[in-house]
């Protein structure tokens, strides 16, 4: 009996390769007695021309290798066959990019995962209701395939199932569906319209990501939950009703929705996750239900449409970026639930005019209303103890603040380019202000810094060119780079007594800065700090500096006289050129200050007209250093005194002592009225009217000095 049936299969073979050779026929219907035997029946040539074939008998997975095999094939029926196990297997059909339409055998239960992935020709597909069961990516990337009708039994979507469908218009869902698994529609751009069952209790993440077109979609009672990115870029999405049995609406869900307009959060909502709402630019208004305690953040960035928030109370968080970029909101009130406003919540929300923060308050993030250009005026809580970094750079019309006491710290660039802000109340309580932190204010006039500062940072007044006075406390200890940079109004500073070092370009084209005192700290002068100071004309440099720096002093045209100290052995290049009126200069040290070779230090005007004065006993090495050399005329003081260890003489209205060990000196007028006693270790100066004056020693030794 098995050989009669296997020679009769061998026959009908060869009679159907026969057939096909003579006539060329591409359409074929073959009966499988045996699964695994199709290769038997169809040969290799045969099986190269077929495009439509149907299978009748018995199949499985091998003969489906075989018609894998087939180049042609567009047409495939399989709607007479049974298929071993009842399956159609994984991948499959997988990749078969001519084919057009396929009837499934009735008795399937199950289509694998991936079966038809990628079919990219792929029209028609009839599934039978015997099938249960269809797994991940089954139909994903079929590009042509219009529409398709879901059976019954099923009750999941399961994931990618119609991924990148993108001709897909019309589906019909069974009502068992319970589940909806993620980015089972991603990206359908032709499907518009979807109904969904009333048995569906959860959408998945991203089920209808990228379905432009959608513009109708029912979500029914049954559903709880709406996943990560479910309805992300639906562009054409309008309006959406959820009902309030959804408790949980995952991150991003409606993002890049542009076209939606309005939408109702369900009351059983307790976060808005963030991204939610993203780049949803023609929402207009939003009413976030009572039940929320918490916005995530970005949560409604560049929803650039929206015009009407309303915040009800039980919010605590409102989370980074939140509302950032929403152009279109005027105003909005904080309820006084909320404890925290996390960072860039309002960022670049330029038509902010008004908000309004309560009490409860206690912590505002960096850049919270960077950008804001509309707002006018605001109050800060009084529990709050920090400015942050960036929390109001670029309100370029906000033009009151007010501080709570209970600040402690305003952090950098936290006031920066507020070009209305003409003052500003610093609460005693702060003790740190960072870099930056009013940069660019260029209306600010005066500003008090509390008394617990000690150091003023980077930039913190650079270019605010109206600034007319600066009061710093006693207790700070450094000026930092470009601090007061620009500050073209400024015309005086005190410089408090505990200042040890100030900064490249500190006060760099203060041009109206006429004096400023240098406490005796210092040690160093760097480079360019009153570079372009053009009004500056006095300026005294401490005995205890070392080194003046590149172009320190560069473009200081209002200085006629200077003094250099005489520990100072270093002076950088370009330190006093174009100081066009520098006239007199006093070197201390015996020893020349060294300038590097090759550079300049002076202006020639200076060198050729102006007068070098130098210690006594020093003028042979002047004349030999490097460009000190180049001076016209170098001389030591008049009336120069030398008293044991003591030098004394007279300049530029003072009388300068210097000493290499302590001295005790007095000095009276020739009256024998006391002007002045003090300690002399190395170089000290009292200022004087012109006269003669009787200077001692407490060694008993005397000398008379002519101040002119």
């Amino acid at each position: 009996m098995k050989k009669r049936f296997a020679l009769k299969s061998v026959v009908l073979g060869l009679l159907l390769s026969l057939n096909l050779y003579s006539q060329n026929e591409a359409t074929v219907t073959i009966h499988v007695a045996i699964a695994g035997t199709l290769h038997t029946l169809i040969s290799v040539g045969s099986r190269d021309i077929i495009s439509n074939l149907t299978l009748t008998g018995n199949l499985n997975d091998a003969d489906m290798l075989y018609v894998r095999e087939m180049p042609n094939l567009a047409i495939l029926n399989l709607g007479g066959a049974y298929m071993e196990d009842n399956k159609i297997t994984n991948r499959m059909f997988a990749g078969l990019h001519l084919l057009q339409e396929i009837t499934l055998p009735n008795c399937i239960t199950t289509i694998g995962n991936a079966a038809f992935q990628d079919c990219a020709c792929l029209e028609r597909i009839s599934i039978p209701n015997s099938v249960t069961s269809i797994g991940n990516m089954a139909f994903g990337g079929c590009s042509k395939l219009t529409r398709i009708k879901i059976p019954d039994d099923v009750i999941a979507i399961s994931a990618y199932t119609f991924y990148n469908c993108t001709a897909l218009t019309d589906i019909s869902l069974p009502d068992g569906i319970t589940l909806i698994d993620h980015s089972a529609f991603r990206e359908c751009g032709k499907l518009k319209n979807i109904i969904l069952p009333n048995t569906v209790t959860s959408i998945g993440d991203g089920v209808f990501l990228y379905c432009t077109v959608l513009n109708d979609v029912n979500i029914p009672n049954s559903v709880t939950s709406i996943g990560v990115s479910a309805f992300r870029g639906c562009t054409g999405l309008t309006n959406i009703n959820l009902p309030n049995t959804i408790t949980s609406i995952g991150s991003r869900a409606f993002a890049d929705c542009s076209g939606l307009t309005g939408i109702d959060i369900p009351d059983g909502i307790s976060t808005i996750a963030n991204n939610t709402f993203y780049n949803c630019t023609g929402l207009k208004s939003i009413t976030i239900p009572g039940k929320v305690t918490s916005i995530e953040y970005s949560a409604f960035q560049h929803c650039t449409g929206l015009s009407r928030v309303i915040i009800t109370n039980g919010v605590t968080s409102i989370g980074g970026y939140a509302f950032k970029e929403c152009t279109g909101l005027a105003n909005i009130t904080i309820p006084n639930s909320v404890t925290t406003i996390e960072h860039a919540v309002f960022l670049g929300c330029i038509n902010l005019k008004s908000i309004v923060l309560p009490n409860s308050v206690t912590s505002i993030g960096r850049d919270a209303f960077g950008e804001c250009t509309g707002l006018t005026e605001i109050t800060i809580p009084d529990k709050v103890t920090s400015i942050r970094e960036f929390t109001f750079n670029d309100c370029t019309n906000l033009a009151s603040i007010s501080l709570p006491s209970s600040l402690t710290s305003i952090e950098m660039y936290a006031f920066q380019h507020c070009i209305s802000l003409k003052k500003l109340i610093i609460p005693n309580r702060v003790t740190s202000i960072g870099v930056g932190a009013f940069r660019d204010c260029i209306n600010l006039t005066s500003v008090t810094i509390p008394d617990d500062v000690t150091s003023i940072e980077n930039a913190l007044f650079a270019e605010c060119v109206n600034l007319e006075s600066v009061n710093m406390p006693g207790n700070v200890t450094s000026i930092g780079d470009y601090a007061f940079y620009r500050c073209t109004h400024l015309s005086g500073i005190s410089i408090p007594d505990r200042v040890s070092s100030i900064g490249e370009f500190a006060f760099g084209f203060c041009e109206g800065l006429v004096s400023a005192n240098l406490p005796d700290n210092l040690t160093f002068i760097e480079n360019y700090v009153f570079f372009r100071c053009i009004k500056l004309t006095d300026i005294s440099i401490p005995n205890n500096v070392i080194s003046i720096g590149n172009s320190a002093f560069r473009w200081c045209a209002g200085l006629k006289s200077l003094t250099i100290p005489h520990r100072v052995s270093f002076i950088g290049e370009n330190a006093f050129m174009n100081c066009s009126n520098l006239l007199e200069v006093n070197s201390k040290n015996p020893i020349p200050p060294v300038i590097s070779t090759g550079t300049l230090c002076f202006t020639d005007n200076t060198k050729k007209n102006g007068k070098l004065y130098v210690p006594l006993d020093s003028e042979a090495l002047y004349k030999i250093a490097y460009e000190w050399e180049d001076f016209f005329s170098i001389e030591v003081p008049d009336e120069t005194v030398i008293m044991q260890s003591l030098v004394v003489y007279a300049y530029n209205g003072n009388i300068y002592a210097r000493s290499d060990k302590e001295e005790f000196v007095s000095i009276y007028n020739i009256n024998g009225q006391l002007i002045k006693q003090l300690f002399v270790l190395g170089e000290q100066f009292v200022p004087v009217n012109s006269g003669i004056y009787i200077v001692n020693a407490a060694n008993n030794y005397s000398a008379k000095v002519f101040v002119k």
